[in-house]
């Protein structure tokens, strides 16, 4: 329904797996998280799962190819902070649909 919310959303998930690579980049070389995903390109994924394969596949390759400095490290961070901020509109309206739905439940611990 509402665009940003839509490019938050997707952004969020390539920012998770990006997140996912830097990980498993701690335990083994950023090479091999690089190969991995070349593997595992060509497979599809569950559903309910986030993948390694994909349209960013290339852009993870690549990022994890690259060098990265720590301009690179604090770009991503305020990238991430940029999304948390974005989503913080969906909570507020959320979050008094929920508060009334577990009042009408009798299941609030919040007083009226």
């Amino acid at each position: 329904m509402v665009r940003l919310f839509t490019l938050a959303s997707a952004h969020t998930a390539r920012l998770v797996e990006m997140c996912a690579d830097d990980a498993a980049a701690r335990r083994h070389s950023r090479r091999h998280v690089a190969e991995a995903l070349v593997v595992l390109a060509d497979r599809p994924a569950p559903r309910e799962a986030l993948a390694a394969s994909g349209v960013h596949t290339i852009q993870r390759v690549e990022r994890l190819l690259t060098d990265r400095g720590p301009a690179a490290v604090t770009s991503s961070r305020l990238v991430v902070l940029a999304a948390l901020f974005a989503s913080g509109p969906m909570l507020s309206v959320v979050a008094p649909v929920l508060v009334m739905a577990l009042r009408h439940w009798g299941l609030c611990p919040l007083p009226r």
